[in-house]
């Protein structure tokens, strides 16, 4: 049960939102709705932050209105206290149990997106509110039934580094992965409002929020850029024009424009600057949207790293679907969560990431946009190529495995949680080498015993240097440092780059320096 709005009941709705606006500064408000079943006007207003309570302004229509006596005997002011309830019927016994009168009957209203709405007199001579919650729906086949996994009570809105300002004001939310039981599809449930979506992806300090390098300034992230380049070549798609949808530094579409590819790119990411400056390339500085385009455009389209972040899949891909020509193609690469789910790996759920896919399920997903098979290479990631057909074309696909190893997971994850704070409860002078979306999820797996001995913070990235790591209260530091701080034990926080650490920091040549490995189990060099 959560509180969902305040409601304020009006002579006039406008000069209420003017009151608002003008002396207490709220002036994000919703257009006027109709509620025609209660017979009153109503807006919202924010108050601040997504997860705050909302301002709901009521002006009675007519004098059909359950609030018009009210208004008529006080002159307006605070009516009722609106609550969000999972189980609208086992909330209505647990109030008729309280001796709570129940005012009219259960209603969809329009106010809240057609959802179930009743209202009460509790014995406390308060008027409330009951809202059914919106029921979470798969984001591939639109099935409402599923398996919980994992569930985070506080998870860091920002992964990764944070600039100094930003430290102090993180801000921590729930986060809950949970399993479709009819297509096997995991995802994000409860997702953040696209308000944050704005700050994670528009702020001037996103290269540093973002767990993902900048291969054009640090190199880091290079390797992974040319893996998928390969994959690409090996498509051997005929030359024409591209377009990358969240193309980032532009680095990737530089490879491809080398190649003899007329190439562009959009992303709201400031970053992207770079792609324009240095590498010449036209850049879209936005979120994706087909208005920027006509019809028919490319041949080929490029999603790396794309279709995890988006909500709402299916008008996604259609729009993208429009301005592919006839039997273009799209190279997709997203994380391969049956991968990472083998492996036990760490900081792999977190809130920019709305879906979790496996190949089968992503190609399920694809064949119902009228897109086919061509090509795939899997490990960490999943590379994919499918081409354009006619519907008459489309064949059904049927999700093969049903048995994404969830259970074998959790096993992997207990038993690297459990053995890493074997070794580490004994330490007192901890480092970590890695400041990424990794290190945030290695943090909260660890109880607070052992993240409070955590003293340095290490990574070769100089962006992410002099930063932070959510909910660590330590500078990030060159390795060059390493020798000078001389920490008991440092941990190797990374999946990608974990041998490439070991050796770097093997050259150092540190007498009495345990370093811990992760993958694929916990391992201690002396």
């Amino acid at each position: 049960m959560k509180l969902d709005h305040i409601g304020i009941v009006v002579k006039d709705l406008e000069e209420a939102k003017n009151y608002y606006k003008n002396h207490y500064d709220f002036d994000d408000c919703s257009s006027i709705i109709d509620e025609t079943t209660q017979n009153v006007k109503i807006i919202f207003i924010k108050v601040g932050f997504p997860e705050l309570p909302v301002i709901e302004i009521i002006q009675p229509i007519n004098e059909k209105s359950p609030i018009y006596n009210f208004l008529k005997k006080t002159g307006g002011g605070l009516h009722h206290m609106a609550y969000e309830v999972e189980n609208l019927d086992k909330s209505i016994s647990h109030f008729k149990n309280l001796k709570s009168i129940t005012i009219g009957d259960i209603y969809s209203s329009a106010g809240h997106e057609g959802r179930r709405v009743i209202w009460f007199y509790t014995i406390f001579n308060e008027m409330i509110e009951l809202i059914e919650q919106k029921k979470s729906k798969c984001l591939i086949c639109g099935h409402s039934d599923f398996n919980d996994l994992i569930y985070f009570d506080k998870y860091p809105l920002y992964i990764g580094v944070l600039p100094p300002k930003l430290y102090e004001k993180v801000k921590n939310f729930p986060l809950k992965i949970c399993q479709c039981k009819k297509c096997n599809h995991i995802q994000q449930m409860d997702r953040l409002s696209n308000e944050y979506k704005d700050i994670l992806y528009k702020n001037k300090y996103s290269e540093l929020l973002s767990s993902v390098p900048t291969p054009s300034k640090t190199g880091i992230g290079k390797s992974e850029c040319e893996k998928c380049f390969d994959f690409f070549k090996k498509c051997n798609l005929p030359h024409g024009n591209v377009l990358e949808i969240g193309c980032y530094d532009g680095y990737f579409l530089s490879l491809i424009k080398i190649d003899g590819y007329n190439v562009q790119g959009i992303d709201p990411n400031p970053i992207s600057k770079i792609a324009a400056e240095k590498y010449n390339i036209h850049i879209i500085k936005d979120f994706f949207s087909e208005k920027y385009f006509n019809k028919n455009t490319f041949d080929i389209i490029i999603l790396r790293n794309i279709l995890e972040h988006i909500d709402d899949l299916h008008n996604f891909i259609d729009d993208v679907n429009n301005i592919l020509k006839p039997e273009g193609h799209i190279i997709i690469e997203v994380p391969n969560i049956s991968f990472l789910l083998k492996k036990g790996a760490l900081g792999c759920f977190f809130h920019q990431h709305s879906s979790y896919f496996s190949i089968d399920v992503l190609i399920y997903f694809l064949s119902k946009h009228s897109l086919k098979y061509v090509n795939s290479y899997e490990e960490y990631a999943i590379y994919l190529c499918v081409k354009k057909i006619k519907d008459e074309e489309k064949q059904k696909i049927y999700i093969k495995n049903k048995n994404i190893e969830i259970k074998h997971y959790f096993l992997e994850y207990k038993k690297i949680k459990n053995d890493l704070i074997k070794i580490l409860k004994k330490e007192d002078n901890i480092a970590i080498f890695g400041a990424g979306g990794h290190t945030t999820g290695l943090v909260h797996m660890l109880d607070n015993n052992i993240t409070n001995k955590i003293k340095y913070v290490y990574d070769n990235n100089v962006l992410k240097q002099c930063n932070y790591i959510a909910n660590i209260p330590v500078m990030i530091r060159s390795p060059e440092f390493i020798k000078k701080d001389n920490p008991n034990i440092l941990i190797i926080s990374s999946y990608i780059y974990q041998s490439i650490i070991l050796k770097q920091i093997k050259k150092m040549k540190i007498d009495g320096l345990k370093i811990v490995t992760i993958y694929p189990t916990v391992k201690i060099y002396e």
